[in-house]
């Protein structure tokens, strides 16, 4: 239970670390997309649709590895989708998650939720 509470948390984190750092640099323009599809460093098809990466969805999805650096120990960036069967379990494992934390922690964490989806 406890692991699941440190996977949350770390989750919400992340959550937080991207909307500070990553905002700042597209606002500033320092964040530079992709006029043209590049191509995919495996399959040299001109796929990659997003900046900074490397592999396309296709290869991402096959090989499970990072879409930026290519490599499969490392985080996997640009992961296919999940299904509607996935989000509905992980939003009632999230549900339950709320349920153990403190009433004022839960609060702030609604909070940043709701601020991550008006951003989007």
């Amino acid at each position: 239970m406890r692991f699941l509470v440190a996977a949350f948390y770390i989750y919400v984190l992340t959550v937080l670390f991207f909307s500070f750092f990553l905002s700042p640099s597209v606002s500033y323009g320092k964040y530079k997309p992709l006029k043209a599809p590049a191509k995919c460093s495996r399959c040299r098809e001109k796929r990659v649709k997003s900046a900074y990466h490397t592999l396309c969805d296709v290869c991402v999805g096959e090989l499970s590895a990072c879409a930026k650096c290519g490599r499969r120990e490392a985080e996997v960036v640009n992961q296919p989708a999940p299904t509607r069967t996935e989000e509905a379990r992980v939003e009632a494992e999230l549900q339950k998650l709320l349920k153990l934390l403190p009433e004022r922690r839960r609060r702030t964490v609604v909070r940043k939720l709701q601020e991550e989806e008006k951003g989007r």
